[in-house]
């Protein structure tokens, strides 16, 4: 008897070990699509802040002037808009439409990166506004 109440103790153990490392596996999913997202969010913001900022540079300097940004496009992007005085991105998070701007004090026009990962873009002020464009090195 001695015996078999061993073995039906490890095998209660075993099974109890698998449904903790089960319950673990999706803490740790759950954790890691959370900080992803999270992530997202905190680098498209400092992205547009940036991007503004730098536009209020470049029309503070006056026409002629350029900067380079390098921002951080995440790979949930969907479009941008650069309407008036605000630069947009926008993303779907978690399923969810999202959008992420900053408002400058000049006119805002151009084209922006909508490829995942680190972009450089250049800020020209102009007579009419300010100018974004991706820089390609070119």
């Amino acid at each position: 008897m001695g015996r078999t109440d061993k073995g039906q103790v490890a095998t209660e153990y075993l099974v109890m070990l698998a449904f903790l490392l089960v319950a673990i596996v999706f803490v740790f999913s759950f954790a890691l699509m959370s900080y992803r997202a999270n992530s997202d969010v905190v680098s498209m913001k400092t992205s547009v802040n940036a991007l503004a900022a730098a536009a209020d540079q470049v029309y503070a300097l006056g026409p002629g002037n350029t900067l380079f940004v390098e921002i951080t496009v995440s790979d949930t992007v969907q479009s941008y808009a650069l309407s008036d005085r605000t630069v947009s991105y926008f993303a779907v998070l978690s399923g969810e439409s999202v959008e992420f701007f900053a408002s400058a004090k000049a006119n805002l026009s151009g084209e922006l990166p909508l490829a995942p990962g680190r972009r450089l873009v250049k800020v020209a002020s102009t007579a009419s506004g300010v100018v974004f464009s991706e820089f390609t090195g070119e």
